[in-house]
């Protein structure tokens, strides 16, 4: 998985603007958003935060594609790896995400 930073998507989903069909489109972003509120409030540089809730959105979608059978399978055999990145546009570079143990334990950042 990967994010970027200086993303519209994220930035739209940390305010409160917005319905129809980019609503829609952003409704997982805005649950990430959610379940970080507080942290991500508590960044008072608005560029800052972006990359922070893009961060957590990379480390959550990671999540959620290792409840995936196949995925988890070809992880846990080896076969494949899976990261969380965030390209960072500005500088050019990607990053890793830090990761939490998945509940199959098979990816993290070491």
């Amino acid at each position: 998985m990967c994010g970027h930073t200086d993303c519209g998507g994220v930035r739209a989903a940390l305010g409160s603007e917005g319905d129809g069909v980019v609503h829609v489109w952003l409704r997982n972003v805005r649950e990430v958003v959610d379940r970080h509120k507080e942290e991500l409030v508590s960044i008072a540089n608005i560029d800052r935060r972006v990359v922070r809730a893009v961060e957590f959105n990379v480390r959550e979608q990671v999540e959620r594609l290792m409840v995936n059978k196949s995925v988890a399978e070809g992880v846990r055999s080896g076969r494949l790896k899976v990261y969380g990145l965030v390209y960072e546009v500005g500088r050019g570079l990607l990053r890793e995400v830090s990761m939490r143990r998945s509940p199959v334990g098979v990816y993290r950042n070491d």
